[in-house]
């Protein structure tokens, strides 16, 4: 079976290590491959049964359709999409994920890390402890589409390191405990096209706060639906752009908050962060109830924002 080791010094990320037991004598695990960290006892090190329960490593070319990845987060600790998810590829290349239900596994439901050219098309995701769906880690010229990812614990859609050049067309991502789609570390050049955003716990859509090296710079958005995101009567945002993001653009959006008695669910249309430029919108859609339309804390004096009377 696959297991994950781990301690208090090396808990997340790429510390752990997933590994497959091959055999067991007495009071000992033999696994198929050597650990790649230390683990000790003194730093409360333990085994735990979280594994990905299909996937691929240095392949290239495959499919999986039509499967069903059906976890269980009451019986296992919680490991993040780095090493793991219910459907997982790790350094691999023009890898289909088709059809697919990734559900209540502890972790994210689809994971690709240090991939090329990857595929998630039709796919449902629900119910996981962290993310939704999760490109990352250099994930080169994706596409992501026609999919539904809602009721995840932290993300929906979730753009970890490097992704680029991706196209994320169609998707609906509602009802996550934080963001429905969310970019940061050097995550720029992607296209974001007819997505609909919907019942977020924070933001439709959430650009991390990185330095200018390192921001989610040279994004587009365009005719996505972004909905009552938020928590009713706490901060909510349609799209929040944090860190020392530029050149994005948001073309023919639609920007609709409800509001609830003397509440919003989505108090802010557009909020630009101090540190943003070089950010345009235009022809774009706000309905609905919300505070502010856009908030402007920007110092870049590069952004192109819509005249109130166009709003």
């Amino acid at each position: 079976m696959g297991v994950t080791i781990l301690d208090k010094v090396s808990p997340s990320g790429w510390t752990p290590s997933v590994r497959t037991i091959v055999r067991i004598e007495g009071q000992t695990l033999y696994f198929d491959r050597f650990l790649h960290m230390d683990y000790s006892v003194e730093n409360a090190g333990e085994v735990f049964n979280a594994f990905p329960l299909v996937a691929g490593y240095e392949v290239e070319d495959v499919r999986v359709e039509e499967l069903t990845a059906d976890g269980n987060q009451a019986a296992s600790n919680v490991l993040d999409g780095c090493q793991a998810g219910g459907i997982y590829f790790f350094h691999s290349k023009r890898m289909t994920i088709r059809n697919c239900v990734a559900r209540y596994f502890p972790g994210d439901g689809i994971s690709t890390q240090f991939v090329e050219e990857p595929v998630v098309e039709n796919c449902e995701v629900y119910g996981n402890a962290e993310l939704g769906i999760h490109l990352g880690t250099g994930a080169l010229r994706g596409l992501v589409r026609y999919n539904r990812a809602h009721n995840n614990g932290t993300d929906g859609l979730f753009l970890c390191w490097r992704v680029q050049h991706a196209r994320y067309e169609q998707n609906q991502s509602w009802n996550n405990g934080q963001d429905g789609i969310s970019l940061g570390h050097k995550d720029t050049d992607n296209v974001f096209f007819k997505n609909v955003v919907t019942g977020n716990g924070r933001a439709g859509i959430f650009f991390r706060d990185e330095s200018e090296n390192n921001a989610a710079s040279r994004n587009t958005f365009n005719e996505n639906t972004i909905e009552d995101n938020g928590r009713a009567g706490g901060p909510g945002y349609g799209i929040r752009i944090e860190g020392a993001t530029r050149d994005l653009k948001f073309t023919s959006n639609t920007i609709r908050g409800t509001r609830k008695g003397d509440k919003y669910t989505q108090p802010v249309g557009i909020y630009l962060g101090p540190r943003t430029d070089y950010v345009v919108c235009e022809r774009n859609v706000f309905a609905g109830g919300m505070n502010q339309a856009v908030v402007n804390e920007s110092q870049g004096s590069h952004n192109q924002l819509q005249e109130p009377g166009n709003q």
